[in-house]
């Protein structure tokens, strides 16, 4: 007779903690420190503790195989399309995405976009950190979008576009 029982590690750990348990469920490695990552959660009884640890775990399998395929290229520019913001704001945000976030997590899928991420693109930045370049390199930049988009469309007010 084979044996049903499985002889499989449980994953995640409760324990007696205080007037509870705590839960802990490994959740991967932090890109940077290199050190593991845990997800921790408390609960008064041992079944509200096993429905927390079955709750965290299927949040650590969402981040590892989520189910949007969207990139955070696709998800920028489809937000890009319907913020209502100023055109000075708009055009400010065009070259913070263009330059730091497209390069570094543009083809990351947005659902496994977690809270260590931003501190791994953090470390990519440049010398200036997460803050755009000077406002002298912010004009010149606009001003070469503004030359591109009129090579394009032609000058604003005309309604042909350059061959």
């Amino acid at each position: 007779m084979a044996n049903t029982q499985s002889t499989r590690r449980p994953r995640g750990s409760i324990r007696p903690n205080g007037a509870g348990f705590q839960i802990r469920v490994y959740a991967g490695t932090d890109p940077l420190t290199k050190k593991p990552l845990y997800l921790h959660e408390q609960a008064a009884t041992l079944p509200e503790a096993e429905k927390a640890r079955t709750r965290l775990l299927a949040k650590v399998d969402e981040q590892r195989h989520p189910k949007g395929k969207i990139t955070v290229t696709k998800l920028l520019d489809q937000w890009m399309d319907v913020a209502r913001i100023e055109e000075s704001t708009r055009d400010r945000y065009v070259i913070a995405i263009d330059q730091y976030l497209k390069p570094t997590f543009g083809e990351l899928q947005a659902a496994k976009l977690g809270p260590t991420r931003p501190r791994l693109g953090h470390a990519a930045l440049p010398h200036h950190g997460h803050r755009l370049p000077p406002r002298r390199t912010v004009r010149t930049a606009l001003a070469e979008r503004r030359l591109r988009h009129q090579r394009h469309h032609g000058p604003p007010g005309s309604s042909a576009a350059t061959p």
